[in-house]
C-alpha cells in the first residue's frame, strides 16, 4: 500500500504523487474519474483516455447518414448549439 498526500493549489489543481503515478503506470494519456459518495468516501478510477480510432466501430448505424446535411438541417431549423 503507498499512501501519500498533496497540496490543493489555485483553482483547486493538486498533483498525483510520483510514487503512485509510477506504481500505476501513469502519463499524460489518463484521465481520473472521481466517485464520491453520500459519506465523504472519495474514490480515484485511471484509464486511458480515448481516442478517435477507439471511438470509431463502437456503434453502428443500419443507414447511412451525412453528417454535413446532418449540420445543415439544424441550422435550417434555427438551432445553432453546436
Amino acid at each position: 500500500m503507498i499512501k501519500a498526500e498533496t497540496n490543493i493549489y489555485d483553482k483547486f489543481q493538486t498533483v498525483i504523487p510520483k510514487k503512485i503515478r509510477e506504481k500505476l503506470g501513469l502519463t499524460k494519456d489518463h484521465v481520473i474519474e472521481w466517485i464520491a459518495d453520500e459519506n465523504g468516501k472519495v474514490e480515484l478510477k485511471f484509464r486511458k483516455k480515448l481516442t478517435d480510432d477507439d471511438v470509431k466501430g463502437m456503434i453502428s448505424l443500419k443507414e447511412k447518414t451525412n453528417a454535413v446535411k446532418l449540420v445543415d438541417d439544424i441550422y435550417k431549423k434555427g438551432d445553432k448549439k453546436i
